[in-house]
């Protein structure tokens, strides 16, 4: 299974991918614009991997919040769009696992600042494939 996975923040677009089902690798940061052209890079991103399904960072908590409404939204229409299916998958506390492997790194959050959004989404992508089902 080739898979995309979008973490979709406030400023950038944190990207990754898995080749075989197995491998999460970090792929890539888009600056955000407007949502039908963030839809329409993540679109080109997914073709030139040949996704076939897109993993989307989703902020879980006991109440739906305005941004997890937002990002439920934002993968409907990226399904739509695409053509491909869309899952959503946890994202708690990537922000601070992308952190501590940064520092673990040596590097600090200036240096990581071009890097953070894509190893998040690495993270979403690794937790999204140890979900699913051992065959």
């Amino acid at each position: 299974m080739v898979a995309l996975c979008v973490d979709y923040g406030t400023k950038n677009i944190g990207l990754a991918y898995t080749p075989d089902g197995v491998f999460a690798f970090p792929l890539a940061s888009i600056k955000k614009t407007e949502l039908n052209s963030d839809i329409n890079a993540i679109i080109v991103q997914a073709s030139e991997k040949n996704a076939e399904l897109i993993v989307v960072g989703y902020p879980a908590s006991d109440i739906e919040s305005d941004s997890a409404k937002y990002i439920r939204g934002f993968a409907q229409r990226l399904s739509e769009k695409s053509g491909l299916r869309v899952v959503l998958q946890d994202e708690s506390f990537t922000s601070m696992q992308a952190r501590e492997i940064g520092h673990d790194l040596g590097k600090t959050d200036k240096k990581m600042r071009n890097t953070k959004d894509q190893i998040e989404a690495q993270i979403i992508l690794m937790r999204y494939l140890k979900s699913l089902p051992k065959p």
